[in-house]
């Protein structure tokens, strides 16, 4: 199609503009993934010891306002390096009413990224043209300033985001607790994450300042303050997860369970934010440079560009079932979660890239139903439907949490006939047909559903 799928969508109207581009957009990407896996066992007990590594490399240009204007161009690459390792003992005793779990994993993660972006005429004026008028407003500045490039600006962005986490769990299950069919499962988390950003965003452009009085002393003067945002930020986040549940055998194939756990949501640093307070910091050169001053590079505070990690509660009711000499198969469950700094996706104030935010709490109410039916056994019929109340306190108001559909709905058809493996260099082969539809969507907290 020659462009990314996204539309301008006309909220008066409510309806989808056609595609309307002055610049190109195209998308290419490398990657590799590698996994190697080990399995030793016991009598009494398995270890699983598993590592991957992947590497990637990604193009992106992209006409990011989606409108025949020249607003801005973007083209980004990036480069990305991953590693994974992870180690997992299980145990039971010979009456099997004992399990136990305790597994450990590490992983590495190396972002670099280059990132210019192409502002054009018209987001010139649109977006720092306003800035220039309000700086010329005041009634002490001499000057009216007006951008004067015809063509273009460019902004350069470079990161570097490095990332290593480390864990320990463990959990443990005991069957038959007081009664028959009654089991204890009580589990742990600990974890520990390290991510860092080493930034690089330039920006120059070229402004006119004509005095605002006639004076023949004082003649249009040309600037071109360079901006320049360096540095280095590092944080490290310490997490603890505990999970207990209490499940129950109503029959031998029917059960239920009553589960509480707590997760962790790690924070990071949103990249995307600097267009912004590019903007900012060019009034500042501005200023100076009229004063023929320079203004030296420098960083942004930390608090600016960091989102910080949520963490949440969830409370959750379950039954899981068989009939037919386990053709039908059926799985539900109700659940409650509860958040703390809960992260949401948001549009940059310029609409130059989206970025996380933290708002006070969130809370999501949901339920779940999931049936795989198996007529005769190489075919599967497969149907799940997800319903999800998701909220966000901002002040004193709940709002949709945006990117979260309230209905989902997923049906398959599976056929998987085997084969000799003797005979055939597979033993297994899945022919499949899946329908995935999901409900309204709201892009932000302000917006109408979409």
């Amino acid at each position: 199609q020659g462009a990314f799928p996204y539309r301008l969508y006309d909220i008066e109207k409510q309806e989808i503009q056609p595609l309307a581009l002055n610049g190109s957009s195209s998308f290419e990407r490398d990657n590799l993934l590698a996994s190697l896996g080990y399995r030793h066992s016991g009598e009494l007990y398995t270890l699983d010891l598993t590592t991957s590594f992947e590497a990637l490399k990604q193009k992106t240009n992209m006409d990011q306002d989606y409108s025949p204007k020249e607003i801005f161009q973007m083209q980004m690459a990036e480069r990305g390096r991953a590693f994974t390792a992870e180690a997992l003992f299980k145990w039971h005793d010979q009456s099997k009413r004992h399990n136990l779990s305790v597994g450990a994993s590490f992983f590495m993660d190396r972002n670099h990224t280059t990132n210019p972006i192409l502002m054009g005429k018209d987001g010139i004026a649109m977006l720092l043209q306003p800035m220039l008028d309000k700086v010329s407003s005041n009634p002490k500045m001499p000057f009216n300033i007006a951008a004067t490039s015809k063509e273009g600006e460019s902004i350069a962005l470079t990161y570097k985001k490095p990332r290593h986490g480390e864990a320990i769990y463990a959990q443990y299950t005991l069957d038959d607790l007081f009664a028959k069919g009654l089991s204890l499962t009580v589990g742990m988390h600990l974890g520990l994450e390290n991510y860092a950003m080493t930034y690089d965003v330039a920006s120059q452009f070229h402004f006119l300042a004509s005095p605002k009085q006639k004076n023949p002393a004082m003649k249009p003067l040309p600037l071109a303050p360079k901006v320049n945002l360096v540095g280095n930020v590092h944080h490290q986040e310490f997490h603890f997860s505990p999970r207990v549940a209490l499940g129950y055998n109503i029959t031998p194939s029917i059960s239920t369970y009553l589960a509480f756990s707590r997760g962790f949501r790690a924070g990071n640093y949103n990249e995307q934010a600097f267009a912004d307070y590019l903007m900012q910091y060019e009034a500042k050169a501005l200023m100076l440079a009229m004063q023929n001053k320079k203004l030296p590079p420098q960083p942004i505070e930390e608090s600016l560009i960091l989102y910080k990690p949520e963490r949440g509660t969830n409370y959750e009711w379950g039954i899981r079932g068989s009939a037919f000499g386990n053709k039908l198969q059926c799985a539900s469950s109700l659940f409650y979660t509860h958040i703390n700094d809960l992260q949401v996706t948001d549009f940059v104030s310029s609409g130059l890239g989206r970025i996380q935010e933290n708002f006070s709490t969130g809370k999501y109410i949901g339920a779940e139903l999931e049936l795989l039916y198996r007529p005769v056994k190489p075919l599967s019929l497969a149907f799940s439907y997800g319903y999800l109340y998701a909220k966000l306190k901002s002040g004193n108001k709940l709002y949709t949490i945006p990117y979260v559909p309230q209905h989902t709905l997923s049906a398959a058809i599976l056929y998987s006939p085997q084969f000799d493996p003797k005979r055939f260099f597979f033993e297994e082969l899945t022919l499949g047909l899946f329908c995935n539809a999901k409900g309204p969507i709201q892009w932000n907290i302000n917006s109408k559903f979409t």
